[in-house]
């Protein structure tokens, strides 16, 4: 019952339905844990069943991606630092690290 007494408080609070218009939803739910926690927690499990089950396609994906017929002639670089790199958040920032290495000099 004190789910249904939460879900519907929150329901009528115009604030938090600003609120949730003008945030991320999990951060969101992370904001009001304070004041509604069951209803929080249950919203946080179950967001967190989607993003880790994208995270592992998301990886199993990349890694068929990176293990095919032509890659398999690639054994310089090892596997974990590709995938590193395919599945970072940050940009790389390729104008400075073109920065810090020099062409190739002619002869």
């Amino acid at each position: 019952m004190p789910l249904q007494t939460e879900f519907i408080d929150l329901r009528n609070d115009r604030t938090l339905q600003l609120k949730f218009n003008d945030v991320p939803l999990n951060t969101f739910w992370i904001d009001i844990a304070a004041e509604y926690p069951q209803l929080s927690k249950k919203a946080i499990d179950i967001l967190l069943q989607f993003s880790t089950s994208w995270m592992c396609e998301h990886g199993f994906s990349t890694l068929a991606t990176m293990k095919t017929k032509k890659r398999q002639r690639m054994l310089e670089s090892t596997l974990e630092d590709d995938m590193r790199v395919c599945l970072s958040q940050l940009p790389p920032r390729i104008p400075e690290i073109c920065r810090k290495h020099q062409g190739q000099i002619s002869h």
